[in-house]
């Protein structure tokens, strides 16, 4: 993870005294463009990707946590 990240979770843990927990966001619009496929009109793409990408985020970390 970035830096600037990693910086950005510790600052937020201290000021507000709770854990911050980072996930791996790598490849996450590229899994999205490819679910998506030609589903979505080209105009509201970008809109879609980055909702779906939200999406493979959360489920990775809840998988995460099962496990």
């Amino acid at each position: 993870m970035a830096r600037h990240a990693r910086n950005f979770a510790a600052k937020l843990s201290a000021a507000l005294r709770i854990e911050v927990k980072l996930q791996d966001e790598r490849l996450s619009s590229f899994e999205a463009e490819k679910r998506l496929g030609n589903l979505v009109p080209r105009g509201k793409k970008k809109h879609a990707i980055d909702a779906v990408a939200a999406v493979i985020i959360l489920e990775n970390y809840l998988e995460l946590q099962r496990s």
